[in-house]
């Protein structure tokens, strides 16, 4: 109800409703709740208070007219919830209120890696383009990969779609790549599915043409110092339509010579890129920067408490001036200098021709650990190691490959005490983690499995009726678990979490008539909650 001592007879208003089209059939249903903050403008009218529920009512608006409404996405809580039509014309009749649903769409997001294969080493290939199609072979997106070859993309509707490096990019550059084709499937969820994973490695057919980097112009030819052959090479690839070897001449993205392996007894001369606090930060500016110039190879010195990142050593000065200016035409700022001998025998040259972030620790110090992540390959994970790399000097940061996944922790610790410590110094710097123990299980939740919450006095028994009430469904159970410490107060209602389809439902129940859901529907309701009743399934 609202009052107001300024008349409106004659006058219309609107009332919009965002919702979570979950299904995306631009139908508000029953089990699709209505999402707050949606930011608007409109030209006329004004707004009514809307603290207290999530409807937007705006009054007073001229009859027989047009208004235009523009909307935008910045204001919902989750990215992930998009608006497809940011625009709409809407004619106002006079002394109403029209209603008007706005669905809001919960996207897909994926995340990959394009990884190029040089020796042994896999290292982040930048500005490779990314396609991805739906399954019946239409292009939605093309993606570039980032200079440490990440790359990502939130706009998905759910269905299935596949991905596949961009086939005349490759062509052109006279690569291969693995796996040819990726599948992958875009699920219904509240907060949006996303997919992890969707990793490439491209090999270089020719063992000539090995020094392409991961951040170069894939079609600009750059001239170094010391290349003694300008002649273009034949690299050969192989046809997608039949095994016989196809010879292309190809003007190679640089000049085509093995990088010298990173020596301070070569010269006295070297270019200087960075000096890092610690070795991980170090080694993420030494990917960076590996393979911008095949003539010489970076590494890391242990100089004055500093860890340096160093292309060279150069016999002469021209040499390490040559260096220098390939560098600076790829925007990367950088200095030579000079080491006398003396202060070379007391550098320690760190050499990262294989770049392996994380640093050794040892599982068999104790029970107890700090984690920081769960990713999907050892790429991401050796990047989340380097966000941690030197935050802490008690402990070392490592990867422990888990039940599929590639875990970023700390430790291990004899003591909770220790591990705690550890803990807290992370959150002092604003890092998110958890204390573990090895004796801990991280089995998967069963289907329909209720959770036990801490601080719920009463106990979620699935079999106790087919009604409940939903609140909630979140990615995560530390999502799921804070939604679930709202309603604390509410003892009166059996509450707790189920893990269903990868996803957690935070549910009072169950019921076993839809009355005694109504009541605690209404609870709810009262306490602000958009929550909806829902029937197990057989």
């Amino acid at each position: 109800v609202h009052t107001d001592n300024r008349s409106v007879t004659g006058r219309g208003g609107l009332t919009l409703i965002p919702f979570l089209d979950i299904n995306f059939n631009n139908v508000k249903d029953d089990n699709e709740p209505v999402i707050p903050n949606l930011d608007l403008r409109i030209n006329g009218g004004r707004f009514l208070d809307r603290e207290k529920d999530s409807l937007t009512r705006v009054m007073d608006l001229e009859p027989y007219s047009s208004v235009l409404i523009e909307l935008n996405n910045d204001g919902f809580e989750n990215i992930a919830w998009q608006l497809r039509d940011k625009a709409m014309r809407v004619y106002i009749d006079p002394n109403q209120f029209k209603h008007i649903e706005i669905p809001v769409y919960p996207m897909g997001e994926i995340n990959g890696m394009v990884y190029i294969k040089k020796g042994r080493t896999l290292i982040g290939q930048g500005r490779i383009l990314v396609d991805i199609y739906t399954a019946t072979g239409e292009l939605v997106k093309k993606i570039m990969s980032e200079r440490d070859g990440y790359f990502t993309f939130l706009g998905l509707a759910p269905g299935d779609y596949y991905a596949i490096l961009d086939t005349e990019q490759m062509e052109k550059l006279g690569w291969s790549f693995q796996p040819d084709q990726i599948d992958f499937s875009i699920q219904p969820s509240e907060w949006g599915d996303i997919v992890d994973g969707i990793d490439f490695t491209i090999t270089v057919n020719d063992a000539g043409d090995t020094g392409a980097s991961q951040n170069e112009n894939p079609i600009k030819k750059t001239s170094t110092a010391n290349v003694g052959n300008n002649d273009k090479p034949t690299v050969r690839q192989r046809s997608k339509t039949t095994d016989d070897a196809v010879e292309k001449n190809i003007i190679p993205p640089t000049d085509v010579q093995s990088a010298l392996s990173f020596s301070q007894e070569r010269g006295i001369f070297y270019v200087q890129t960075a000096s890092c606090p610690s070795m991980g930060i170090a080694q993420q500016e030494v990917a960076k920067i590996a393979g911008l110039t095949s003539t010489c190879s970076a590494g890391v010195v242990n100089s004055e408490g500093k860890f340096k990142v160093r292309l060279g050593y150069f016999k002469t000065r021209a040499d390490a001036d040559a260096c220098k200016e390939v560098l600076r035409n790829q925007n990367v700022d950088a200095f030579v200098g000079t080491v006398e001998d003396t202060d070379k025998k007391e550098e320690t040259p760190l050499p990262s021709e294989e770049i392996s972030i994380a640093v050794p620790f040892n599982e068999q110090a104790g029970n107890f650990y700090v984690q920081t992540a769960s990713c999907p390959s050892m790429g991401i994970a050796q990047q989340e190691v380097a966000k941690i790399a030197g935050l802490t000097s008690t402990c070392s940061a490592g990867v422990v490959n888990s039940e599929g996944k590639f875990k970023v922790r700390l430790g291990y610790f004899k003591t909770r005490a220790e591990a705690d410590a550890c803990k807290e110094v992370l959150r002092n710097q604003n890092v998110d983690a958890f204390v573990g123990a090895v004796e801990d299980t991280d089995k998967k939740e069963e289907t329909n499995r209720p959770l036990n919450q801490a601080g719920i006095s009463t106990e979620l028994d699935v079999n106790a009726g087919i009604y409940y009430v939903q609140t909630a469904s979140c990615p995560t159970m530390r999502i799921a678990q804070t939604e679930l410490a709202k309603y604390e107060e509410l003892k009166i209602y059996p509450s707790g979490i189920v893990a269903i389809d990868d996803a957690f439902k935070v549910r009072f129940g169950y019921f076993k008539t839809k009355a005694e859901a109504r009541d605690c529907f209404d609870a709810l309701k009262r306490m602000g909650s958009e929550a909806f009743i829902g029937i197990k399934n057989p």
